[in-house]
């Protein structure tokens, strides 16, 4: 890379990075010169029955020439969440920038779902957004960081509530509230 990146040098956790919009954005944030810890669940193709995996992932952002590495850390759970902004640190040094990407969609009916599926969705949709931002916002306070960025990636279900989706609803709906 000749050119100058609007991310040059800066240290980039993207959370949700083993596919869809979490991978594009790990992506495309490497091509600006980020230095980008890839943050999921799913290290390996074959670990999810959905494809894409950190290690795809992070093979692309190298091969296009950019800086990369994967965290496996299921980020509903409060240790592994300290564990990977930790170990993002150790790798690239002060977070610069935070993208809260991560999340889990199940459709069910409201009256066949469960309390553990309600719960097991808002830790990892919007629980998970508040424990890395205030991991990741202690982290840019302390680094004395000028320019810190958080990014909490939402959805229309905020806004438009869609049927069999509750959890996601409230949950994408309460990251917007939290994000405000």
């Amino acid at each position: 890379r000749s050119q100058m990146g609007k991310l040059d040098g800066k240290s980039v956790i993207v959370t949700g990075a083993s596919r869809g919009i979490g991978e594009e954005i790990a992506k495309i944030f490497a091509a600006e010169g980020g230095k980008v810890a890839c943050v999921a669940r799913t290290l390996k193709e074959g670990d999810h029955v959905l494809e894409g995996s950190l290690q795809n992932t992070v093979n692309q952002v190298k091969a296009a020439g950019g800086e990369a590495m994967a965290i496996t850390a299921d980020i509903s759970d409060y240790d592994q969440c300290v564990r990977a902004v930790e170990q993002a640190r150790a790798a690239y040094g002060p977070i610069d920038v935070l993208v809260n990407n991560a999340g889990i969609y199940e459709a069910t009916a409201f009256l066949a779902m469960t309390r553990q599926t309600w719960h097991r969705t808002l830790e990892a949709n919007l629980t998970s957004a508040m424990v890395c931002s205030r991991l990741a916002a202690d982290a840019m306070i302390s680094a004395n960081a000028i320019s810190g960025r958080i990014v909490n990636i939402a959805s229309t279900n905020a806004y438009i509530a869609e049927p069999k989706s509750a959890d996601y609803n409230v949950s994408k709906a309460g990251l917007v509230a939290l994000t405000r």
